[in-house]
């Protein structure tokens, strides 16, 4: 959360693992309040964190962000 409050204010954050492994590598997703701060946070694409190198990409809809939380969705 550290690493990217300084984009702005984050609304909701979750850290999954992406497999089951002990060690595993871990997915997030962050949410911010405002899309210029999603924006600044894009710039840290490809950045590295102590030992860990850092891919931030953009979510398509919010349809995508629940998916990967494990939600599901319905459309009329």
């Amino acid at each position: 959360k550290d690493f990217f409050s300084f984009c702005g204010k984050i609304t909701n954050l979750s850290i999954t693992p992406v497999s089951g492994e002990a060690n595993a590598e871990k997915s997030a997703t962050v949410t911010f309040e405002k899309e210029t701060a999603a924006k600044t946070a894009l710039l840290l694409d490809n950045t590295q964190l102590g030992k860990s190198q850092v891919k931030v990409s953009t979510a398509s809809t919010l349809d995508d962000v629940a998916a990967k939380a494990g939600a599901h969705t319905t459309s009329e």
